[in-house]
């Protein structure tokens, strides 16, 4: 009998059309348990499943509860830890006599390790002493240091009396708390970003910080607009000479080329994501969204950046024209294989080009730099049916078209 992951992987829309309670029994028996069949299946899917399902089933767990649902919310927000670029180790679902009873443990290093415990109602009193021995417990095994902190997850935002409990107690300044609806906003904004030190910046807020002096809060808050803001550059504007003589020597058709812009504008709400499912289909693999563009297969050994050009018509033929960022080469160079997905147009055209090609040719590139920030221009050109990486300062090509997918 196929795995859920396999029937996902065959016809992901016949997964995503269930109900979270319908998608657990479709995984093993159906019953979550430490570690059983079930319980790796399900950890399999939601470690592929778009956050926009992660948000979905988290509501439903609180608002229709029925039998595990408490133990599935538990599993979605250990993935959504992992999605803040957190190290998770899950939990046990039931614990026993000599466990300790943490939900999850997440690590951005090991020196900030964050104890994790979810609630799906704060209506009861919580025992604050009880869960805090699970970090001194932990301490005393050395799994983590005297500077962790524990993060409670609830599903209400209406959490003013536990903040109250928290603040009476002797833990204020081990405890945090924030509800299952913020953590998954932070989430989402996360996959809306691009640069590795405001993501990290992020994941730190879910941590103890003193804002007496607020300046590292505004830096935050400075930061991720910053970084929001610089990614409208999709299509980039000709602002060098070279790129303008060379406009002109190519004189591209203006009545044209706003037709092809038009269209292009109606169609590109779709473009990212039929990019991505044909990169996914081609090469038989699930990619899980870890920044704006950037994907990742749950394996962590492959990386991908997706880069969309709409059409530049020119009198020898079609080009295409994209920009290369320091940060998606940062992100990039994380993995063991990395590409820069270049879709010309629409998916039709789509190139899975090695990350190595780009930098090897990486100083002989067009730059633009702007505010202390530098990018490349990558120009992609279409003669005969036949796609080249142009390379300006040496008036040489590239063959892409050994990457097509």
């Amino acid at each position: 009998m196929s795995s859920i992951l396999e029937v996902y992987k065959q016809n992901k829309q016949f997964i995503l059309d269930k109900s979270i309670r319908q998608v657990l029994s479709l995984a093993g028996d159906g019953r979550l348990r430490n570690n059983n069949n079930t319980c790796q299946e399900f950890r399999e899917l939601l470690s592929v499943i778009p956050t926009e399902y992660l948000v979905k089933y988290a509501n439903e767990c609180l608002d229709d509860k029925f039998d595990d649902s408490g133990l599935v919310l538990q599993d979605i927000i250990n993935q959504a830890g992992k999605r803040l670029d957190f190290k998770v180790e899950y939990g046990l679902y039931q614990g026993s006599k000599n466990t300790i009873g943490y939900d999850g443990i997440w690590d951005l290093n090991q020196e900030n390790s964050i104890i994790v415990e979810v609630k799906t109602t704060d209506a009861y009193r919580i025992n604050l002493d009880h869960i805090y021995s699970y970090k001194r417990k932990l301490i005393e095994q050395n799994r983590i240091s005297e500077t962790s902190s524990i993060l409670i997850i609830v599903g209400r935002k209406d959490t003013g009396d536990l903040e109250a409990q928290i603040r009476g107690s002797r833990y204020g300044w081990d405890f945090r708390l924030i509800s299952v609806d913020s953590l998954m906003k932070l989430v989402q904004l996360k996959e809306k970003l691009d640069d590795e030190k405001t993501i990290k910046q992020i994941s730190e807020i879910l941590r103890p910080l003193e804002f007496t002096r607020l300046d590292k809060l505004i830096e935050i808050v400075f930061e991720t607009t910053q970084d929001i803001q610089s990614e409208t550059i999709d299509y980039p504007e000709i602002d060098s000479e070279f790129e303008e003589n060379d406009k002109q020597e190519h004189q591209i058709n203006e009545e044209n080329q706003k037709k092809i812009e038009k269209t292009s504008a109606t169609s590109r709400v779709n473009f990212y994501e039929k990019c991505l499912q044909k990169i996914e289909l081609s090469l038989n693999i699930n990619l899980v969204k870890k920044s704006r563009i950037g994907y990742q297969t749950p394996d962590q050994q492959k990386g991908f950046v997706f880069c969309i050009s709409k059409v530049y018509l020119e009198k020898l033929g079609t080009k295409y024209w994209f920009v290369f960022h320091p940060k998606q080469e940062n992100f990039l160079n994380y993995f063991k294989e990395s590409y820069v997905v270049y879709s010309c147009g629409s998916e039709d055209n789509t190139f899975s080009v090695p990350l190595k090609i780009i930098q090897n040719e990486k100083d002989n590139l067009c730059t633009t730099e702007k505010e202390g920030k530098i990018y490349w221009h990558i120009h992609i050109h279409e003669r005969n049916n036949n796609f080249y990486l142009r390379i300006p300062k040496t008036n040489q090509t590239v063959d892409i078209e050994k990457y097509r997918v």
